[in-house]
């Protein structure tokens, strides 16, 4: 981690560890500033290209559920390079959660847009797009006590709240155009957070809806379980509503909904879910 923020390449501090500053011929960048927008609240900021990681301590990263056991001592760089790429996926996911941003390398979604590429020029000749946009959104950076709360929680072992995860599962969908897993992923996490919440207060419910709630109730129930409790939240009913109904569609008669629709329900997901179970 660079000493201050907003200072590139600086190489990590290692108390004893000499940190070269050329690896394989090639200069060892650690950071860089950033090539996007960054909110005034959190600047000065740095981007990390590479991090440090100390080969003795692999024996206690989290490990894959595809990892094989094996009772064959292996030396600490090959366990390293069997657990870091779990390593990192558990880091991303607690990132992604907690800046709601899409950080997966594997499926990168860029704001790109070709202008004028279905046009034929006759003079000048020419065919193909004559502008190519492409538009960086603003970076959520992490700080450092959130980077030290976030690997503490990796090396534990600790996931992030389910819903929380779901949360991001849909945010990546949509991001993708892939609305009708976004809105089962957002339905997922309201179900889960609102289950939560019944069971936590069941005490203010009144008999009736105490009765309900022992049937194991499905997401429409749940919400009418919250409301005729006189349960009040930042998300209205209606819109609860419209989620539930969108959700059934969505499983029930394989509808697909559009973009807007979809992202009002990631919405009302998102503010319930972080409502009840704020992080």
């Amino acid at each position: 981690m660079p000493q201050k923020p907003g200072e590139p390449d600086e190489a990590p501090v290692s108390s004893d560890l000499q940190i070269p500053e050329i690896v394989d011929e090639h200069y060892a960048g650690w950071t860089a500033n950033f090539a996007s927008i960054i909110p005034e609240s959190n600047s000065p900021a740095t981007a990390l290209i590479r991090v440090l990681v100390d080969s003795s301590i692999t024996r206690t990263m989290p490990t894959s559920t595809r990892t094989i056991p094996t009772r064959v001592r292996r030396p600490p760089e090959h366990l390293l390079a069997e657990r870091i790429d779990h390593w990192f996926e558990c880091v991303r996911t607690w990132v992604e959660v907690l800046t709601a941003q899409d950080l997966d390398p594997n499926h990168r979604v860029y704001d790109a847009e070709a202008l004028g590429a279905g046009l034929t020029f006759i003079e000048p000749k020419r065919d193909g797009p004559i502008i190519m946009r492409f538009g960086l959104g603003p970076v959520i950076p992490i700080r450092h006590d959130q980077w030290q709360e976030i690997l503490t929680a990796v090396e534990q072992d600790k996931a992030p709240p389910l819903e929380h995860t779901l949360l991001r599962d849909g945010r990546a969908a949509i991001n993708r155009k892939y609305y009708r897993r976004a809105v089962i992923d957002a339905a997922a996490a309201v179900e889960i957070a609102l289950l939560k919440e019944l069971k936590k207060r069941s005490s203010e419910l009144p008999e009736s809806q105490r009765k309900r709630l022992k049937n194991k109730p499905t997401l429409g129930a749940q919400i009418s379980i919250a409301k005729d409790s006189q349960f009040t939240f930042k998300a209205s009913y209606k819109d609860l509503k419209i989620l539930a109904d969108t959700r059934n569609d969505v499983i029930h008669r394989a509808e697909e909904p559009d973009y807007r629709s979809t992202h009002a329900i990631l919405t009302t997901a998102t503010d319930i879910v972080r409502e009840i179970n704020p992080l």
